[in-house]
């Protein structure tokens, strides 16, 4: 999912690829946001900062 967001315009802004290590028992999982700040989907009601930022584009400057 990540490498086609990366190829395909998405709306004139930023998305940022998060990641959280402790989602799914220490496997780690990423997803996709448009926001910087870290809103865990995976961890929201324990940990609802738990994660980073992997990468991002900005599709505004495309």
């Amino acid at each position: 999912l990540w490498s086609l967001t990366r190829t395909v315009k998405f709306d004139g802004q930023k998305v940022y690829y998060q990641f959280c290590p402790m989602a799914f028992k220490n496997q780690g999982a990423y997803w996709l946001s448009d926001k910087r700040e870290i809103r865990n989907p995976y961890l929201s009601s324990k940990m609802p900062t738990c994660g980073e930022i992997a990468d991002s584009v900005d599709y505004s400057k495309r």
